[in-house]
């Protein structure tokens, strides 16, 4: 079982629950996260799940999209909800409007509200 937190550049207040557990083979892990927002507090900057249980292979360019992702209660004009992971990193930025016309936007304190939450599911590489 691994643990994760909910994050930004600023955060204060709030109460976020973050579980997951993972399973890792060789070099690929897979895992289950699941978040859970009863108040949102305060925040600025985009949102970030941190402390993945091991760090993504490093090079490149192309980050691991959550390919089974779920979400509940996002504030209204959020869709195509998707977070990926950076290379050599152990942790996801948040993006939404992946299907939209005008593209993927980074998914900040705003677009979330207490009694929402998210589960992640699917498999990132290690080095």
């Amino acid at each position: 079982v691994c643990s994760s937190d909910l994050g930004g550049s600023q955060m204060s207040g709030g109460t976020i629950t973050a579980l997951g557990t993972y399973t890792k083979v060789g070099r690929v892990v897979t895992y289950l996260i699941d978040i859970g927002i009863s108040s949102i507090g305060s925040g600025s900057g985009s949102l970030q799940i941190r402390n993945l249980p091991f760090t993504s292979t490093s090079g490149g360019t192309n980050a691991y999209p959550c390919p089974a992702c779920e979400s509940e209660q996002l504030v209204s004009g959020v869709s195509g909800f998707m977070p990926l992971i950076p290379p050599g990193t152990t942790y996801f930025d948040v993006y939404y409007n992946w299907n939209g016309t005008s593209g993927p936007a980074a998914m900040g304190f705003s677009n979330l509200k207490s009694g929402s939450g998210f589960r992640l599911t699917g498999v990132y590489f290690t080095s």
